[in-house]
């Protein structure tokens, strides 16, 4: 344990650690030594309140929700979108994320609320719910379910939708990355309801330099990589990169500096700090990759759209 504080105490550059609660530590130590930490697994954006020093790798809960809205409203008017969540304080929070993506993404002239469908969570059924009223009768209605905790509320939605489409009513439905580990749900649903997730990480095995990474893995290691092997090997190479070129003070030029990787694209921006009005303060507080890849699936696979 001394060597390792002793490591930790000299390091200009920190990658890790996996659980949040070490994040945390080891934040605040980045924060007093001047080192500087890059969280490779929490999307959370209180790790480290005040913090240049801390980077963080995965976008937040509102950074996919932003991302959503900014595919969904280049192709979509007002009046085919609609949200859809539990009826919670958790999952209604998510319609405010979304709610502000739509007013930033034309500019704040349109303040109109999103339509919006809450659902009890003791009446998953949806027994209730009429969905045929929120079609646009022209072009596609957008449905856009900022939920994931309950995978029998994704599966009743889907298949509600589904039977209330009918023929002729064009949909598009957009979820959270979690969607893609469901086990219950019929991907048949997704299919034939053009499903979108967002996602912080893609890695296209049709991609020839993702195959040719997979072969020199498996050649040195003798086993197939993992999503962390991908996201492992990228990191590395990004932030040796950055601190070769920059120095030990190198994020303050992550904004200028964005690239494509095996398993994402890195687009790193400051995080600034709010007043105790809500108003932004220009101090950055942290930064953050808000990349976040669109994913639709068709053809029975994921494939990236942005």
């Amino acid at each position: 344990m001394a060597r390792t504080n002793k490591d930790v105490n000299s390091a200009h550059l920190i990658i890790g650690p996996y659980l949040r609660s070490n994040a945390t530590i080891l934040a605040e130590k980045a924060r007093s030594n001047g080192s500087i930490l890059v969280s490779p697994h929490s999307a959370s954006a209180n790790i480290s309140p005040n913090n240049p020093n801390y980077i963080q790798v995965k976008p937040s809960l509102e950074t996919h929700c932003q991302a959503i809205m900014q595919h969904v409203a280049k192709d979509h008017s007002y009046d085919q979108i609609v949200l859809v969540a539990l009826n919670n304080d958790a999952e209604k929070a998510r319609f405010d994320y979304l709610q502000k993506a739509w007013q930033i993404t034309n500019g704040n002239t349109d303040t109109r609320e999103l339509k919006r469908i809450t659902v009890d969570s003791n009446r998953l059924e949806m027994g209730s719910v009429d969905l045929a009223k929120y079609f646009t009768g022209t072009g596609e209605t957008v449905f856009i379910v900022p939920s994931w905790s309950k995978e029998t509320f994704i599966y009743n939605f889907l298949r509600k939708l589904d039977i209330a489409k009918g023929q002729y009513n064009r949909v598009a439905v957009y979820g959270m990355p979690q969607w893609m580990d469901y086990e219950r749900i019929d991907f048949d649903y997704y299919e034939k309801l053009n499903v979108h997730v967002s996602s912080s990480v893609f890695i296209d095995d049709l991609n020839p330099d993702i195959r040719a990474f997979k072969r020199r893995y498996y050649d040195r290691f003798g086993d197939i990589p993992n999503e962390e092997a991908f996201s492992a090997y990228d990191l590395t190479r990004y932030f040796g990169r950055m601190i070769h070129r920059y120095g030990t003070r190198f994020q303050y030029k992550l904004e200028s500096s964005p690239e494509s990787f095996l398993h994402t694209e890195f687009k790193f921006n400051p995080v600034f700090q709010t007043g105790t009005t809500g108003t932004e303060i220009r101090q950055v507080d942290h930064w953050e990759n808000q990349f976040v890849n669109i994913l639709r699936f068709q053809n029975y696979r994921f494939s990236k759209v942005n």
